[in-house]
């Protein structure tokens, strides 16, 4: 089948929407099926991969005309608008026919954003309606969790599209995340031996937890139980002042900031971690993080709240947390990241590729994505 996979945003842009944008191109191609990927013109912009990729020159604010004409939408079987941009771009410019062999998918932030508060310029370009457009004519909307999809009709109202909202997980590259265990690891980061370490990686930015996770760290440390150091891979507008909290804290020398780093080189961190904890403020709508750490056989820690309750197994792959304290008092139990490394592995083996594609010949045999299906 000829597909066109539509996101404004992809890598090397950073965002999970374009890191699910290529896991997409990559798993349908794997597939068999003729990818193309749609996307704005950035520098550094190279790929070596089995997918062609079409980039556009966008021009600033009003980024979305560049698209009108960028391809022959009309020639592609199926069309997945991965991010706002693509949506917002379809509901202006693509006729019944194209919306009808279209679906969306909800990352996360679009209730937020486009129904309850919209910036300036959203409001000025009239976004929610030209989305409502879109979303009304598509053939299916795909919710990354339960979790996202009862938020975006909750906070929507949209009731009628209930039916129009199927829930599939996004997926890890598991050719890519597997556990891959370094006795020299820490040697090589100038650890000692007995170091517990812990990761994190994410956009390194305050909504994310990172205060409150230093004031646990400063717990644990005074602790002694355990020869703590943290590693926190990612980049973000909040580094600098982490890196001054944490050097306020006198942990400089327990805290490593390892920078951005390529998806690939962070298994060989997952691998070697005791506990990947992210304690995000934001309502995360899955977390592939988590689910890429355990796939490495990494147990990880996070908040019990949104999309996070789906991707870990409270007390068999990880820990769901409602406070402070419970993290300080599983660091003190018996019982402790006393998990079968098979058990994390294998619930990380269900975010898997296969689900996307037997949704997609699930649509193929439907009548509802159109014609030319």
């Amino acid at each position: 089948m000829k597909i066109l996979i539509f996101s404004h945003e992809f890598p090397p842009q950073l965002g999970g929407a374009g890191v699910v944008a290529q896991e997409y191109a990559t798993c349908l191609s794997s597939a068999g099926h003729d990818i193309t990927v749609l996307t704005a013109l950035r520098e550094n912009s190279s790929y070596s991969c089995g997918y062609k990729v079409h980039h556009v020159k966008t021009l600033n604010k009003l980024w979305f005309l560049s698209y009108r004409n960028a391809l022959n939408f009309e020639e592609y079987d199926l069309i997945i608008l991965n991010d706002v941009g693509a949506a917002y771009t379809a509901g202006l410019f693509f006729n019944k026919s194209c919306l009808s062999k279209s679906i969306m998918l909800l990352h996360g932030s679009e209730p937020e954003t486009i129904f309850l508060n919209p910036s300036s310029f959203r409001r000025l370009t009239f976004f929610k309606t030209v989305y409502k457009r879109a979303l009304n004519n598509i053939a299916r909307i795909v919710a990354v969790s339960q979790f996202m999809k009862f938020k975006f009709l909750n906070y929507t109202k949209l009731d009628h599209l209930s039916q129009k909202i199927e829930v599939l997980p996004n997926f890890i590259n598991h050719d890519v995340f597997y556990p891959k265990p370094d006795p020299t690891f820490r040697k090589t980061f100038g650890l000692p031996e007995d170091a517990f370490l812990l990761v994190t990686a994410s956009r390194v930015v305050l909504g994310k937890g990172y205060l409150e996770k230093i004031s646990i760290f400063e717990r644990l440390v005074s602790r002694a139980d355990k020869n703590l150091y943290w590693m926190i891979a990612g980049d973000g507008s909040d580094l600098q002042q982490i890196k001054n909290e944490v050097k306020a804290r006198k942990f400089s020398d327990r805290v490593l900031f390892l920078g951005s780093m390529p998806r690939n080189e962070l298994v060989r961190v997952y691998s070697n971690a005791d506990l990947f904890w992210m304690l995000s403020n934001y309502e995360e709508s899955l977390g592939l993080v988590y689910i890429e750490a355990q796939a490495c056989g990494c147990p990880a820690l996070a908040r019990n709240a949104a999309g996070s309750k789906e991707a870990i197994l409270d007390g068999k792959t990880g820990y769901l947390v409602d406070s402070e304290d419970q993290v300080i008092d599983l660091f003190s139990s018996t019982d402790f990241l006393k998990f079968d490394k098979c058990n994390i592995t294998n619930f990380a083996q269900s975010f898997h590729c296969r689900s996307l594609v037997g949704f997609i010949e699930r649509l193929l045999l439907s009548q509802n994505v159109g014609a030319r299906l």
